[in-house]
């Protein structure tokens, strides 16, 4: 294999060992930019990254390079403080994993180290943005790994915010300043689709920019009319309860979006009646169909943002707030608002809606799973407590090489991820409606069947399974939420907090409703 230009200048730059610092072995304190060979047993996977979906034709081309040729180009690696492991700091990931694959095939010793070049520990958000570029340099993503990992960096540029909201145009300079050149309106859509979207589930891999696009105009429209007929409390829960429905019937390989728009129209206009949509003409033509679609949409949009004071380019939500006294941008949440929730009067008020709380406490629940690499686990579903529920974890992809002195299979994944899962688990009530035989509403019977909150509902043995192997029963949960609740320096703390306040604020709207 002939190297090229890169590989070249390289190897031009590295001299002896005695002049490079050159290690084959680990060093207590390497230094920026040492060339080092580390055994792959010491090298643990970046655990967030960005690319979910991958091109198996080229895994494999890749695999055969490297079983032919070894690795011919260094890594980057680093060490989070604390740690005795160095971890991937730009990318490698798939050079890793077949490097473990081809040593566990062969038992070949070509394949028990790598060559890295070090550098030093910055911080978290600065290792996730470096992926995300590696990511986009060396082959194109996916839109869907895109939205997921931008709105993630959002949520971490916002909780290191003062203020705890940023603009897009905001957003876009600080993912600028991290190397990342993308627009506020291709942002805006990454974080459309990462709020909205999930209930897609594996069809959001068919996500591309004109089909985002189409839906959130549609998403768009469709809370204008609800807001007309005040029912835009409950806006958010039915469109992820129609998403849902939709996904379970839909059986193509590709996503179909007019289709897709064309049943969540229709089911809007079965819930809302149809005299609260704008005349269509009747035909069961397909194209007329989508014609009639495309004319609600664009109807509304013109009143929609009429009625928004601040457009899409200064927003990073999706659903915009009720109209009163408070100041509100595009994201459905009153300016200077605390980050562990809106303020008492407000509430009292009625100035905050119940809407607003629950969006806001769906993305204080999504960033606290995303710390543990637990963010596949959260779900809608309107008959739970507050809208959402957690799924057990994909026990069968989680690899127990990962972590050698975990004793559950969710313990690789983080040292917590058990106990929050447990937390949330509490919270939404899982951990009653799983014991509650024979109820035919129990919202778990609800579930697909491929689900395994349902099969461990119905299979005590696989109950027992999950439980014992993959969770664990977390006894002492109790004594773990109550750290995170008061030790302010825990990295939860924040995460936990807002969720219980939020909680508390999603109740008393939700009971203040219900009495009125």
């Amino acid at each position: 294999m002939n190297l090229d230009q890169t590989k070249a200048a390289l190897s031009l730059h590295i001299g002896t060992p005695a002049q490079t610092n050159m290690s084959f072995g680990l060093e207590d304190s390497p230094s920026q930019g040492m060339l080092m060979s580390l055994p792959i047993s010491e090298i643990d996977f970046f655990d967030k990254n960005p690319r979910r979906l991958h091109d198996v034709s080229s895994y494999e081309a890749i695999k055969e390079s490297i079983r032919s040729s070894g690795i011919q180009q260094p890594v980057h690696v680093t060490q989070r403080p604390g740690e005795s492991k160095y971890v991937l700091a730009q990318g490698g990931n798939t050079r890793l994993k077949i490097l473990r694959e081809l040593l566990e095939e062969t038992g070949d010793n070509r394949f028990r180290m790598m060559p890295c070049i070090y550098i030093p520990y910055s911080d978290e958000t600065t290792l996730q943005v470096a992926h995300l570029v590696e990511n986009e340099l060396r082959a194109e993503m996916c839109f869907w790994d895109k939205a997921c990992k931008y709105a993630e960096i959002r949520d971490i540029f916002q909780d290191e915010s003062d203020s705890g909201k940023l603009s897009l145009r905001e957003l876009e300079v600080m993912f600028s300043d991290k190397g990342l050149t993308v627009s506020h309106k291709t942002l805006g859509l990454f974080f459309f689709a990462s709020d909205n979207l999930q209930e897609l589930q594996e069809y959001a891999f068919k996500l591309s920019h004109a089909k985002v696009e189409e839906i959130k105009k549609l998403h768009s429209t469709l809370f204008s009319i609800s807001k007309s007929i005040q029912l835009d409390d409950s806006f958010q829960y039915l469109w992820s309860d129609v998403l849902e429905q939709w996904h379970n019937q839909y059986s193509a390989t590709d996503l179909d979006v007019h289709e897709l728009c064309q049943f969540v129209l229709a089911k809007f206009k079965f819930e809302y009646g149809a005299e609260a949509f704008p005349e269509t003409e009747n035909s069961s033509d397909k194209n007329k169909s989508e014609t009639a679609v495309k004319q609600d949409v664009n109807l509304h949009q013109k009143e929609t943002s009429e009625k928004n004071t601040e457009s899409e380019d200064s927003s990073i939500k999706s659903v915009p707030a009720k109209e009163d006294s408070l100041e509100t941008d595009a994201g459905n949440e009153p300016k200077g608002t605390e980050q562990t929730g809106f303020d008492a009067l407000d509430v009292q008020n009625h100035q905050v809606t119940l809407e607003q709380t629950s969006k806001k406490l769906f993305s204080a629940v999504r960033k606290l799973l995303a710390k543990v690499n637990l963010s596949d686990c959260f779900k809608t579903h309107k008959d739970f407590a507050y809208g959402w529920y957690v799924e057990y974890p994909a026990f069968e992809h989680i690899s127990g090489s990962s972590a050698e002195n975990a004793i559950y299979a969710i313990d690789v994944l983080h040292e917590e991820a058990g106990n929050v899962f447990t937390f949330l688990w509490k919270l939404c009530g899982i951990d009653t409606f799983m014991f509650d035989v024979g109820d035919s509403s129990n919202p778990l019977l609800s579930l697909k069947n491929d689900s395994k909150l349902r099969i461990a509902y119905e299979d005590p043995d696989k109950y027992d399974e999950y439980t014992n192997c993959g969770i664990g029963n977390k006894e002492n949960i109790i004594a773990s939420v109550l750290n995170w609740q008061t030790n302010t320096e825990h990295e939860f703390h924040a995460n936990v907090v807002e969720i219980l306040s939020l909680s508390t604020q999603y109740n008393n709207l939700k009971n203040r409703g219900s009495e009125e």
